[in-house]
Order: C-alpha cells, then structure tokens, then sequence
C-alpha cells in the first residue's frame, strides 16, 4: 500500500503503530480492518503478557481497526493524520477505565460520557502513547439505567 510515487495519497504520509492493553481476552476475529471505510484484510498481533491482552494495530494513511472486546467493548482506532490517531470506546453497560500514558509523563484518565444509555469515550494520541481499557470490577450499571 505504500507507494515513494510523487502522484501517490500516502506519499510522505505517518504511519503510526498503536499498542492496545486489556484486562480482558483481544481475539483476532474479533478485529476488523478497514481502508477508506472499506473493509481489508490486514496484520493482526495479539498476545499476552502479564496478565493484560495487548494488540499492534499498524495504521496506514486513511485507515481504522474496529475491535469488539467481550463482552460489551467495541472499539475504534482511526489514523487521522499528522501522527494522531482517533480512539473512539463505546460500551452499552460496564464501567470502565481508559488511560492514555506516555513514558515520562503523568498518566492521563479519559472521561466518558452518556449518549442514549450507552457510554462512549473519545481521545486522540500521538504514536508515542498507550491507550490502556480497564473494566472497573464492582462498578456495574445496573440494568435499565
């Protein structure tokens, strides 16, 4: 997809590496890739390391990974240019944590909000950052709320 040709879109374009970590289980069919909102098929890197699920997701120019967590995460990563990238959460019912972290800087919480009963959190992060989901044990919406 990469192309040096002065005529080519990616043509001097980032193309930033996102490390996803979870408390629970990232499944490679549960991870869809997708080129000007098309879907493709692409690299998936899953595996585990101190008790956390991690993910490489490789994002070229005009790409996104859709990642579905059970059992209420669903999870977007869009490269949005200029080394940043979009991370979009939603997640119907559970609570849950999400930290941005670089080295060398103080962790930074993301505060999600209510739209129609389901709960979203929306950053974007530079390609030297972390994005860590945690579910928050104990915490539980309960039903009908």
């Amino acid at each position: 997809m990469m192309d040096d040709n002065d005529d080519s879109p990616y043509r001097g374009r980032s193309n930033p590496t996102v490390i996803l970590s979870s408390t629970s289980k990232l499944e490679k069919s549960r991870m869809r890739y997708f080129h000007l909102s098309f879907p493709i098929k692409w690299e998936k890197m899953i595996f585990q390391r101190d008790g956390k699920w991690m993910a490489h997701c490789w994002l070229l120019s005009f790409m996104h990974v859709s990642i579905t967590i059970p059992p209420f995460f669903h999870l977007m990563l869009e490269n949005i240019g200029d080394g940043q990238i979009g991370v979009y959460l939603k997640s119907p019912r559970e609570p849950y944590r999400m930290v941005v972290s670089q080295e060398g800087t103080q962790d930074r919480e993301i505060e999600p909000y209510t739209f129609e009963g389901t709960r979203y959190a929306v950053t974007h992060i530079g390609e030297l950052q972390t994005v860590r989901i945690e579910e928050r044990p104990g915490e539980g919406l309960q039903d009908g709320s």
